[in-house]
């Protein structure tokens, strides 16, 4: 009974509706026939529906169909055991109970709406401006957009609201009363009124969707066979009351007649009609059928009790116990007992739809449409068959057709709710968003008290930038449904993309708590992927707070919780960002998020996928520039998102991504500038990057991609000036090309298995000088690679299995010379010439296993890496004396050659980790081995994290390195973060040296490492945070030969705090101070160096309307600190060493 929601992305833009054009068409002129003002169209009709003229004077009465039309001065009724909706021309809603009779008012104001209600129940949804009122006989209700229900009887009339406000007018004394959500008000004939106070469901039981065919169908009476055929006869034909008729006429009725007039009353949302037929009949179908009643009304555990009462081999009892096994979210449960029905019951279509749904809910969408299609060969034209046919094609990326179904199966069943959701949701990816809102819309109208249908209505609103209006539709959720963790999930992210992140972080909180208790309708697998989901959010709100710890935190629980969560590993991505120690963790985790993502239509900028770009740490064009925003919805069409960048020191960027998203292909086209002039002489550079990207969603279970980015970069001196001269680069070009292709099988819920086959070339042309010595170089290199990644769910436990090769070819010549005048005569000229050929092959294997077992994480790994390298160099070198005439005068031997070395390495590295995640406290430790095989700046698919820890630093190419970590965490119930890590690293790693005499031999370099970290963060209020952390690294050598531009050892400190303030309007206020302290020592001939100093940034940001982008500018390093702080291993700025003001403007199209 409940269809799977599509993936949630994709943004609102300006596109023709198709279903506006086909209403045009089709309605519109028959409503010019009817009448020039319309007043309303008939959405649904379920028995006796007729209309007539409005005045006292008599009149044929005419019988109404869905899209029939209503027009002023005419009067709708509705009979017993019957029900009606509408849909107003003043954009509202209206859902009609049995016995009601509505009028409509020949003549309108221009500035308002008016009804009367003459007796009966009418459920009203009015999203207008404009006033608009009921009437009755004892009150007027006027309403400025809000829901209530208005029931008039002979002798009172009682307005209840459901959410807003109402002012109801009472009597001929019109005294006006305000009624808000949650109340209402009895007004009879006298002065005096009653106030009440009424819940979410009060007064809508009446409205639930229940269809009655499953019973009447299956039910065998030997005495009233006939009647019975009748009564199914008219159910089919949307008569309920006449059903109800042809049973109650029957005076003596055995239990088969009472079952069947239980289910037609059912129909019409008569409940306690329908539990007093069945009271005192004790059949498996009357069990059956009190079940149902039960998992309608929101009664879970009762709905189990009765399915299991009467051990049964009926199929009305299958499907109870499977529709009640999925209400209590025990998802196999229902899918055993749904394909148990179908093995007893092969020829009744009821019992492959039910299969067909549990699988849907699965995951397991081929299956469904096999199972479908079954249903389709027995009953092809039947509503149900229909409906569960449309929602399959839909997750195939058939939208054609499957609104095409759902289009016939509301011809033929209008009440259907669930083929009104199907119809707005398929709408909704096609682009057509104002149609698709509108049929979900129906879809409320028809059955106002299921939470779901809520959840979807508000996402449907936040579409629109209706942000109040959605916020109230997950309110009503919350009331319908309190356990629901869905609709507090959709509010936390309005919450974060209103500038409400401390706010968010609490709504998503709790929708995890709920999560955790009542599995949101998922099997354990696919829980595993709503908390995943959450997780993602969750980080989300606390990177937008500043919580850059919890960020990691969370991003790594919800891999956990769902190794397949592209989300996910976007986040540690971002996480990985403006850290230099991390650039190909950063990409592998991007390259992940792109082979898991769902069809999108929101590519990465250019330049996110790029490695090794970045020159300062913690800025850089790296960060992403526009605001991540994705809608709840994915819909075809054009797409596009722009970012301009402007700053000191000459320093200008901008980026633009357009899209195109159709049916099952996506397409984005990318391009990327950034320049400056740079902080100081000779550190300009200029970046230009260009990508295209395509996807193709093949089937439900099967994606491919393909990428292509081209890299330019030129630059001069970008490395941090040390106490010893390294030289001065003067130039140097870099040139990069990636092409990659990628695809995804998702056999199950609980299988996944990624391919990711790609080849990287790349030159590098450099010239530089140090005092005499003038160097030319370029380098040609070639990466190609083959990954294939198994990743497998067992309920709690997750097991991911991935090979990997890697061919790499780098070629490169090094040419330097040197040149000085020994006497006026004589010139000493050197020159050398090294041409090196490195060509390492590659291969990886590894495995990790997660066992969860309550509070406690297990992680298990093993990887096994074999590296086969051949190094070749070839010198030719030179050192002459020549006189003024060219003539060589002198020479000093210099020794040439060719030298050759095999480096073969295979490595075992096993891994322990343990995560301890009790409430408020979160311990992990770990203990592993891990082997750096990838070359360098290169990507993988191999997990990035371990327990939590960092596997994937950016060493030397075949570094092995043995880490203990230990961390923990305290989360106050405020919100606030208390936390400390250590790692310990000892590494090392072998290097070719070229000997004097132009051999080659093999070199061990060793060194060990300390990482420590203490955070805290307070959430001081909703709308301040503050942040706080003190960092330490130490590295130190255990052997280092001299050598230019390094170190042997770096001792670092950063001590940041920040505040963080957020405003209702948008607005959001950085300041930082930071601390930093250096100490580093080159080689055994320089002194230590130390430093330290304090650095300010400040930034505003404003986000602008409808969460299309932001506006923001500040200025980092306020006081302007030149001295030049180093990274881990002293090749980039740990901050830009000058005042650097900026602004930005970036937003989506």
């Amino acid at each position: 009974m409940a269809a799977q929601a599509m993936n949630a992305s994709g943004e609102t833009c300006v596109r023709t509706s198709t279903a506006f054009l086909v209403f045009s068409l089709l309605v519109l002129p028959a409503m010019a026939n009817a009448c020039d003002n319309w007043a309303a169209i008939v959405v649904s009709v379920n028995g006796y529906v007729v209309m007539k003229r409005g005045d006292q004077a008599p009149s044929e009465t005419v019988p109404l169909n869905p899209d029939s039309v209503i027009c002023p001065g005419q009067q709708l009724e509705v009979g017993a055991n019957s029900r009606a909706a509408i849909y107003l021309s003043n954009n509202s809603f209206v859902r009609l109970d049995e016995n009601t009779v509505m009028s409509f008012p020949a003549i309108q104001s221009e500035d308002s709406f008016w009804v009367e209600l003459k007796q009966g129940v009418s459920h009203f949804i009015s999203r207008i401006t404009m006033r608009f009122g009921v009437k009755t006989a004892y009150t007027n209700a006027v309403v400025d957009g809000t829901e209530f229900i208005v029931s008039a009887n002979p002798d009172s009339t009682q307005v209840s609201v459901v959410e807003g406000t109402v002012s109801v007018t009472i009597g001929q004394r019109g005294i006006n009363v305000p009624v808000h959500g949650g109340q209402g008000i009895i007004v009879d004939g006298s002065p005096e009124f009653k106030r009440i106070e009424l819940s979410a469901t009060d007064s809508v039981d009446w409205a639930i969707y229940f269809p009655p065919l499953v019973f009447v169908d299956e039910i065998q009476s030997q005495l009233f066979q006939s009647n019975i055929n009748t009564a199914a006869q008219h159910l089919k034909r949307s008569r309920p009351d006449l059903a109800i008729q042809e049973l109650e006429s029957i005076s003596e009725p055995d239990a088969a007649v009472k079952i069947g007039l239980a289910a037609s009353y059912m129909a019409v949302g008569d409940i306690q009609g329908a539990e007093n037929s069945i009271k005192g009949v004790d059949t498996p179908q009357s069990d059956a059928l009190r079940s149902l009643i039960a998992v309608v009304t929101n009664k879970p555990q009762r709905a189990l009790v009765l399915a299991r009462q009467q051990d049964t081999q009926a199929l009305s009892s299958k499907l109870a116990l499977s529709y009640a096994y999925q209400a209590n979210l025990d998802l196999p449960s229902a899918l055993d007992v749904a394909r148990d029905a179908t093995e007893q019951y092969p020829q009744v279509y009821m019992a492959w739809v039910r299969l067909s749904e549990m699988q849907v809910a699965m995951g397991d969408v081929g299956s469904a449409r096999d199972s479908i299609g079954k249903a389709k060969d027995i009953a092809p034209g039947d509503a149900a068959v229909l409906v569960q046919s449309a929602y399959v094609d839909m997750f195939n990326n058939d939208f054609k057709l499957a609104e095409d179904q759902f289009q016939k199966a509301i011809a033929q069943y209008s009440e259907n709710p669930q083929a009104r959701l199907g119809l707005g949701l398929v709408l909704l990816r096609q682009g057509d968003l104002e149609a698709g809102r509108k049929q979900i819309e129906y879809a409320v109208s028809l059955d106002p008290a299921r939470s779901v249908l809520r959840s979807y209505l508000g996402r449907a609103y936040f579409e629109e930038k209706r942000d109040d209006e959605a916020a109230v539709q997950w309110d009503l959720a919350k009331q319908l449904d309190p356990e629901d963790p869905t609709a507090y999930f959709y509010e936390g992210v309005r919450k974060l993309y209103s500038n409400d992140p401390i706010a968010a972080i609490e709504e998503l909180e709790r929708s995890r708590q709920l999560n955790d208790e009542r599995v949101l309708y998922r099997s354990e697998t696919l829980l595993q992927s709503d908390e995943a989901s959450r997780s993602t959010a969750l980080a989300r709100a606390y990177g937008e707070a500043g919580n850059e710890h919890m960020l990691l935190l969370e991003g790594a629980r919800s891999l956990r919780q769902d190794a397949a969560d592209s989300q996910g590993h976007r986040l540690l991505a971002d996480n990985y960002r403006g850290n230099s120690r991390f650039e190909s963790a950063r990409s592998s985790e991007i390259l992940q998020s792109m082979l898991l993502q769902p069809l999108t239509a929101f590519p990465l900028q250019p330049q996110l996928n790029e490695t090794g770009i970045s020159f300062v740490e913690g800025t850089g064009p790296q960060r992403p520039g526009y605001n991540e925003y994705h809608s709840l919805f994915t819909q075809d069409g054009l797409y596009g998102a722009f970012n301009g960048f402007g700053g000191s020191d000459g320093t200008w960027g901008n980026d633009l991504v357009g899209s195109f998203l159709a049916g099952p292909l996506a397409l984005s086209l990318g391009q990327y500038h950034f320049e400056s002039v740079g902080w100081r002489d000779n550190s300009d550079q200029a970046q230009d990057i260009y990508s295209g990207f395509a996807q193709w969603q093949v089937n439900s279970s099967v994606s491919m991609q393909i990428e292509y980015s081209k890299l330019q970069w030129d630059f001069r001196d970008l490395t941090p000036d040390l106490a010893t001269e390294a030289g001065e680069n003067e130039g140097e070009r870099l040139d990069r090309d990636t092409l990659r292709f990628g695809a995804k099988y998702r056999s199950s819920s609980s299988n996944t298995v990624l391919l990711s086959i790609a080849s990287r070339k790349s030159d590098d042309e450099v010239d530089s000088s140090f005092g005499l010595i003038r160097n030319e170089g370029i380098q040609k290199s070639e990466v190609d690679s083959i990954e294939i990644q198994d990743l497998l769910g067992f309920g709690r436990h997750s097991l991911i299995l991935g090979l990997s090769y890697f061919d790499l070819d780098e070629n490169s010549i090094s040419t330097n010379s040197a040149s000085t005048q020994v006497n006026p005569a004589v010139t000493a000229q050197f020159s050398r010439e090294d041409h090196a050929k490195v060509a390492p092959e590659i291969y990886n294997m590894y495995s990790y296993f997660l066992y969860q077992a309550g509070d406690l994480d297990i992680e298990l790994g093993l990887a096994y890496s074999s590296i086969s390298r051949d190094v070749t160099l070839d010198v030719s070198q030179s050192f002459l004396f020549i006189d003024n005439n060219g003539n060589v005068v002198g020479n000093i031997p210099q020794p040439n050659g060719i030298a050759s070395l095999e480096m073969d390495v295979d490595k075992l590295s096993p891994k322990f980790g343990l995560l301890w995640n009790a409430g408020q406290h979160q311990l992990k430790l770990a203990a592993f081995q891990s082997f750096r095989y990838l070359p360098k700046l290169d990507q993988s698919i191999e997990p990035t994290l371990f327990s939590g820890f960092y596997q994937l630093y950016d060493e030397e190419f075949a570094s092995d390195s043995d880490n203990v970590a230990l961390g923990y965490d305290y989360l106050f119930d405020s919100g606030s973060v208390l936390g400390a890590y250590l790692v310990r690293r000892f590494v090392e790693y072998d290097e070719y040296v070229v000997t004097p005499q132009v051999t080659l031999e093999e070199e061990k370099i060793e060194y060990d490492e300390s990482i420590a970290n203490v955070h805290y963060v307070l959430a001081v209020n909703p709308n301040v945070s503050l942040i706080t952390s003190l960092n330490w690294e130490r590295r130190d050598f255990a052997k280092f030969e001299a050598a230019f531009g390094q170190v042997s050892f770096i001792d670092r400190y950063s001590a940041p705090l920040s505040v963080r303030l957020f405003s209702e309007d948008g607005v959001s206020l950085t300041v930082e101070q930071i601390y930093y302290k250096q100490r580093y020592k080159e080689n055994d001939i320089t002194p230590i160096t130390e430093d330290n100093s304090w650095v300010t940034n400040l930034s505003v940001k404003k986000k602008l309307a409808g969460y299309r982008g932001s506006i923001s500018m500040g200025v980092q390093n306020l006081m302007g600190e030149e001295s030049e702080f180093i990274n881990y291993d002293a090749s980039k700025l740990q901050f830009y060493p000058a005042r650097f003001w900026y602004a930005s403007v970036n937003f989506t199209l």
